[in-house]
C-alpha cells in the first residue's frame, strides 16, 4: 500500500530523485550555524531565532539531559507545541544520543498515557505550566486488575501522600505519566479540586447516571456536592440529603435541592418520585443511619453507589435488596478517563468549585486546618497556602 503522505506530493516530485543526507540531522545543524550564523532558523509570533542561537540553545539543552543521566539510546518523551521549544528539545535530545518521541499535545490524556508508557520514555520535557495536578496512583501494572484496565484497583495499589512519600515537605518525585495538564483559566485553588472532581466524575460513570434519571445524594460534602453537579450536568434530577447547616447553604448557593435537618427523608423522596424511589442512589456520608436507609429510597432494579468509605461491617436490609432487585456496586478512586473529564468540567464552568473551598490556612496551621476539616463543622474544604 502506498504511504499516504505521496497523494500530498508535487507531481513534479520524484521518489528516485531524492537524496536523504548521511549525517545526522544535528551536525547539518551545526554546520548551517557556523555557514550562516546570523540566518534565521526560525519564525515564531514576530522573533527570530537565528541558526547560531539555536545550535547554542540545542548544546546547552543536550548538556542539561547528560548531566542528569540521560545515556544513548534512551528515550526521552517530549510534550510541547509547535515552538522553538520544540525544536532545541528536539535537536537537543538527539545530540544528547537519545531518541526523541515526540507526543502530541492534541491527543486526549488517555491516548498520551498510552504512547508514554508504551514508548518507554526515561524523560519528559515540557513547559513548567503543562502539568499542575498529580493523580497520585501507584499501581503494578502485572496483577488481575491492572491487566483488566482497573490500575487504580491494583492488588498492590500505593496511593501517594498515604503509602508513598506525597506530602509534608518541600519536593517529591511522581512519575511523569501521572501528571495532568490544566488549563491556564484555572486557578490554584481550582486546581487542588481536580481529584476530588475526579472522584465524582468516576463515581456518576460507574452509576451510568443519565438524563432524566433522579439521583439522591445522601451527604452533602465536597465529594457529595459534586457528586450533585456532575450528575446535573449530565441532566439529572439530583437532591442532596445533608445536616450540617453550614453545608446546607453552601449547596443552596450552587442551586442544589437539599432535604434538610428535621424532614422526613423517606416520606419526602417518595413524594418527590412519585412513590417510584429514586433511580440512583449515592452513599457518602459513612454513617450507618444512611446505610440502613438506602435501600428503602432506591426503586425497583434502582441502583446504589457505595462512595464512602465505613471502617466497620454494618447492617443491610437485604430483603429490601432482594424484592427491589438493586443494584449495589463500590466506587473507589478514578480512572484516567475520569480526571479528563473532570478537567473539562471545570474549564468550561460546568461545574462550580470555588464556593467549595471554605478557608485557605498557612502551613504552620496546617493542624488546624485538618482537625476543622475532620470536625466536620462550618467547613468544606481546607487549602494549605504554602505561600502564605
Amino acid at each position: 500500500m502506498e504511504p499516504i503522505w505521496k497523494k500530498h506530493w508535487p507531481a513534479t516530485v520524484h521518489e528516485a530523485s531524492i537524496r536523504l543526507p548521511e549525517e545526522p540531522l544535528t551536525a547539518i545543524l551545526a554546520r548551517q550555524a557556523k555557514r550562516v550564523p546570523d540566518r534565521p532558523a526560525i519564525h515564531f509570533y514576530g522573533r527570530a531565532v537565528s541558526f547560531a542561537e539555536l545550535d547554542s540553545a540545542v548544546g546547552r539543552f543536550a548538556g542539561f539531559l547528560q548531566a542528569r543521566g540521560l545515556s544513548p539510546g534512551d528515550r526521552v518523551a517530549i510534550f510541547l507545541e509547535n515552538s522553538p521549544q520544540f525544536a532545541i528539545a528536539y535537536y537537543g535530545t538527539l545530540r544528547a544520543g537519545g531518541v526523541a518521541v515526540c507526543l502530541n499535545p492534541m491527543h486526549k490524556a488517555v491516548e498520551l498515557l498510552h504512547e508514554f508508557e508504551d514508548s518507554g520514555a526515561r524523560a519528559l520535557v515540557t513547559t513548567n505550566e503543562a502539568y499542575a495536578v498529580v493523580e497520585p496512583i501507584h499501581s503494578c501494572g502485572e496483577c488481575r486488575a491492572c491487566r483488566m484496565g482497573g490500575y487504580y484497583l491494583c492488588y498492590r495499589l500505593k496511593i501517594y501522600g498515604v503509602e508513598l512519600p506525597g506530602g509534608m515537605q518541600d519536593y517529591w518525585t511522581v512519575p511523569a505519566v501521572r501528571m495532568l495538564h490544566v488549563p491556564d483559566t484555572l486557578g490554584d485553588d481550582q486546581a487542588a479540586m481536580i481529584e476530588p472532581l475526579a472522584v465524582a466524575t468516576h463515581d456518576v460513570r460507574r452509576a451510568e447516571v443519565k438524563a432524566g434519571d433522579s439521583v439522591l445524594v445522601l451527604g452533602g460534602g465536597p465529594i457529595g456536592a459534586l457528586i450533585a453537579m456532575v450528575s446535573r450536568h449530565r441532566g439529572a434530577r439530583v437532591v442532596v440529603s445533608e445536616i450540617n447547616p453550614f453545608r446546607v447553604e453552601i449547596l443552596a448557593k450552587l442551586g442544589i435541592d437539599v432535604v434538610g435537618p428535621g424532614r422526613d427523608l423517606a416520606a419526602f423522596v417518595d413524594e418527590w418520585t412519585g412513590g417510584d424511589g429514586a433511580d440512583v442512589v449515592f452513599e457518602v456520608t459513612g454513617n450507618a443511619a444512611a446505610v440502613t436507609a438506602m435501600t428503602g429510597l432506591a426503586r425497583v432494579q434502582g441502583t446504589i453507589s457505595m462512595v464512602a468509605i465505613h471502617a466497620e461491617p454494618l447492617p443491610v436490609d437485604l430483603y429490601r435488596f432482594f424484592a427491589r432487585e438493586l443494584t449495589m456496586h463500590g466506587s473507589r478512586l478514578y480512572a484516567r478517563e475520569d480526571w479528563d473529564e473532570a478537567i473539562r468540567l471545570a474549564a468550561t464552568g460546568a461545574v462550580t468549585l470555588g464556593p467549595l473551598v471554605s478557608r485557605r490556612v498557612p502551613l504552620e496551621s496546617l493542624q488546624d486546618g485538618m482537625e476543622q476539616a475532620l470536625r466536620g463543622g462550618p467547613v468544606m474544604k481546607v487549602l494549605i497556602d504554602l505561600r502564605a
